[in-house]
């Protein structure tokens, strides 16, 4: 019961921000609405150039038209904040499945991060280091979402933190492909390491992270034949590995 209480407390907070973001950015949309609105009426009706100029400044009609698109872009980002919530609980319910599909591996590496980087209040650095050329076989939905849960966790173990850099690398270990995210953070306590992918765990005062990110991120991995590991690093910080087969199984 204290595990459903986190979880219900976590996602009624996660839930709650991006969606008054978009109650917020709709009420102004609507505004804005009404007074185009307005000013097209007022074309129609052949009032005289300065008529419709002093109208326009009234009506603030050149601020409306700077303000609408990035308006629009905040309220489709919380909009898929929204739902990608809504998939974590769905994959944590285990009823998803993708299929496989061949796929560019760095472009969906500069997503997943710049899906999080737009985001975050303090944006730290970003080292990513994947060849172009390089192709995997694999369900690339799940790809994105674990690298998007990954980068996440690695900005918010940087909060607050001065000079904030992330890595994320690719290679081949043992016939695998590896991507590692690398954060240059505090680290992880040893008394989380053994923790951190497990359901409804999380170091977050409660109603700031559901808990499930990870543990689906590792979920994931394993129903794809991958494998998610943790460790702290030697040049501090902590670092993910997430590895794939070659071809899936």
């Amino acid at each position: 019961m204290a595990a459903l209480g986190r979880l219900v407390a976590g996602v009624a907070h996660e839930l709650n921000n991006p969606i008054s973001f978009i109650f917020g950015n709709m009420h102004a949309l609507q505004s804005y609405g009404e007074k185009i609105t307005l000013f097209l009426n007022a074309t129609e009706q052949g009032l005289s150039g300065g008529d419709m100029q002093k109208l326009r400044q009234e009506l603030q009609i050149d601020r409306i038209a700077k303000d609408i698109l990035p308006l629009v872009e905040g309220t489709l980002e919380g909009a898929e904040r929204v739902s990608d919530i809504v998939q974590d609980l769905r994959r944590f319910s285990g009823n998803q499945k993708q299929g496989v599909e061949e796929f560019a591996l760095s472009p969906v590496l500069h997503t997943a991060a710049n899906w999080v980087l737009r985001g975050a209040k303090n944006k730290p650095l970003m080292q990513i280091d994947c060849a172009e050329s390089l192709h995997i076989h694999a369900q690339k939905g799940y790809i994105h979402q674990i690298l998007v849960n990954l980068v996440q966790n690695a900005v918010d173990a940087m909060e607050g933190a001065q000079a904030g850099k992330i890595e994320i690398g690719v290679g081949r270990h043992e016939g695998r492909i590896c991507i590692s995210v690398r954060d240059n953070g505090p680290g992880i306590s040893a008394q989380n390491l053994g923790k951190i992918f497990e359901p409804f765990f999380t170091t977050k005062p409660v109603g700031q992270g559901t808990g499930l990110g990870l543990y689906v991120s590792y979920r994931m991995a394993d129903e794809i034949g991958g494998t998610l590991r943790v460790e702290n690093h030697a040049g501090g910080g902590s670092r993910f590995a997430l590895c794939l087969p070659e071809r899936p199984l």
